[in-house]
């Protein structure tokens, strides 16, 4: 069982992580896993859910949200009920902050006795933990406060000492973008701007080391009153003891995630290898496997760019939505350039300056939508880029656009025997055809169903996915990631989707979607293709659409939870 603070109130069992809907629970649990196997009186538990004036129901509140927490313990003595209080028993492995803890030790160790690589390891093992602001869900909590500030500064040390150990491994180059946003979310705290001090002159960028500190001496005087400290003094001085290189050999960049171990072809990457535009944009719905063939024809490509290649992953969807301008300032850094404008415009065209005498090969990965892929586009040049996206980019001119749609049932049969072993596919075939099918030609549904089937019969898994109910959640991976095109819909565009998706047809026709949506012909077809831009629905023929069979499960357990709530 696990348990989590570091972010929203986590519970996970063997069945995997329990959806707590409710605030009353998270905070419940929140309070109880803070107290550590303490007893915790209702009367704390009603501060924390009401910190003003509980209402009279609130006993009845705290009564309910306990009991469905221990529900969803499914070990019904792990939270009992004591003359003192409630109590919560974990053991100190099960929760996240204790596990940080322990790696944040542990990595301190390692740097302590100089093995960077293994403090490295452990203290990014330690903040890959943390899910958002600890204790999220009790922010406002009067007493609660100093802890959370307490376990934010816990944070931030450990990823200074992080960066600690990168740069005793000599990854400076690594961690000059990631000291830039630090520096600048964080401009008082002076153990950043060393650091990125320190990275900037091993790059060869005196200049830049002492603009830096000059940036941290003013930020200290306008926000604090107070005058650069000695560490940042002293990397002042070392700085500019230290004789500056002949030249800044720094090697091209070469950012491409890893080559994906498994790979089907479609077709698409071959066409693509022959000849590639000078912008390819891949796009397709939720799972299709964008990401994986664009990484492939990079690699694929990249002896043809002797100037490097970059990646940047853009977010993939409007929550997650990395600004351009971010970007821009890491792949100029990347590039060796120096300095960065300050305004986008200037970032942009300095970048396509930049591109327009190198071979550069520029992968985008997750684009939202054209806005933040233009500035990112070179200009003239021999440069190329490779973006994928859940919507077609139609925006962007002279483009390339590759539609990539589900898998075919023997590309999907291909690529579920690679996953998880040709024998066992081809002796269970029916078995195995029918969990393509249930996968609805998903490449991130193959994979995790090719995983799962390392553990049981192919049989075993078909008669699970057959079931509606369970799919999504024998799929687990697969509802979070249709939820991010779900999200980035509008109100009203997500209350279409969710009316459409109650109808019993298989097939939507623009008439039925009259009557469903109660619009006219014209306002419902410009409804059906919105939801086709946005990968949720596929065109089957004239005035006729069709659901991806993942995202019509997915709407349909959306809309069941909406008429519950309803019903409360």
């Amino acid at each position: 069982m696990r348990f989590g603070v570091l972010g929203p109130a986590l519970l996970e069992t063997a069945r995997g992580e329990v959806e707590l809907r409710s605030r009353n629970q998270r905070t419940v649990l929140a309070v109880l896993l803070n107290a550590a196997g303490q007893p915790v009186q209702a009367a704390r538990l009603m501060s924390a859910l009401w910190p003003v004036r509980p209402p009279r129901t609130a006993p009845n509140a705290v009564h309910v949200a306990i009991h469905h927490l221990r529900k969803a313990l499914e070990e019904p003595d792990r939270l009992r009920s004591t003359p003192a209080g409630y109590v919560l028993r974990t053991d100190p492995d099960e929760v996240d902050l204790e596990r940080f803890q322990a790696l944040v030790a542990a990595g301190r160790a390692a740097l302590a006795a100089g093995s960077a690589v293994v403090a490295g390891d452990r203290l990014a093992a330690a903040l890959g933990l943390w899910r958002g602001s600890a204790y999220e869900d009790l922010r406002d909590d009067v007493l609660l406060r100093t802890e959370i500030e307490r376990l934010e500064e816990l944070r931030l040390t450990a990823l200074g000492a992080r960066i600690d150990a990168d740069l005793m491994a000599g990854r400076q180059l690594e961690v000059v973008g990631e000291l830039r946003q630090l520096v600048r979310a964080h401009p008082t705290r002076e153990a950043f701007a060393v650091q990125l001090m320190t990275a900037l002159e091993r790059t060869g960028r005196r200049g830049e080391s002492v603009h830096v500190y000059h940036a941290a001496r003013r930020a200290l005087a306008r926000e604090v009153g107070a005058r650069p400290g000695v560490r940042l003094q002293a990397a002042l001085r070392d700085v500019l003891a230290t004789p500056a290189p002949a030249l800044d050999r720094r090697p091209a960049p070469a950012q491409l995630p890893a080559l994906p171990p498994i790979f089907v072809s479609r077709g698409a990457e071959i066409a693509l290898r022959r000849e590639v535009a000078a912008v390819v944009a891949i796009s397709g719905p939720a799972g299709a496997g964008k990401t994986t063939l664009a990484v492939r024809i990079a690699h694929q490509l990249q002896d043809r760019f002797p100037d490097g290649q970059v990646y940047a992953d853009l977010g993939g969807s409007l929550s997650r939505r990395v600004e351009p301008a971010t970007i821009l300032t890491d792949f100029l850094d990347s590039l060796g350039i120096e300095p960065i404008p300050a305004e986008l415009q200037e970032r942009t065209a300095l970048y396509r300056s930049v591109l327009a005498d190198r071979r550069v090969l520029v992968l985008l990965d997750g684009a939202v939508d054209e806005s933040q892929v233009a500035p990112l586009l070179p200009g003239a040049g021999a440069s190329q880029v490779l973006v994928t996206s859940r919507p077609r980019l139609t925006g962007l001119s002279a483009v390339d656009q590759l539609d990539l749609g589900p898998f075919t049932r023997s590309e999907g049969l291909e690529l579920l025997a690679a996953v998880a072993g040709a024998e066992r596919v081809r002796h269970q075939g029916a078995a195995a055809a029918t969990v393509v099918d249930r996968c609805g030609g998903s490449a991130f549904a193959l994979r995790i169903a090719g995983e799962l089937l390392r553990d049981q019969p192919v049989a075993d898994l078909a008669a699970s996915l057959a079931d509606d109910s369970l799919r999504l959640e024998v799929l687990s991976g697969v509802r979070a990631s249709l939820s991010l095109s779900y999200q980035d819909l509008s109100a009203s565009l997500r209350q279409a989707l969710d009316d459409l998706g109650s109808l019993e047809a298989t097939r939507l026709t623009v008439a039925l979607a009259v009557s469903a949506l109660g619009e006219s012909p014209a306002a419902a077809t410009e409804i059906l293709e919105q939801l086709v831009d946005a990968r949720l629905l596929y065109v089957v023929g004239r005035d006729n659409y069709q659901f991806y069979d993942l995202v019509r499960l997915y709407v349909r357990e959306q809309c069941s939870r909406t008429c519950e709530r309803a019903s409360r």
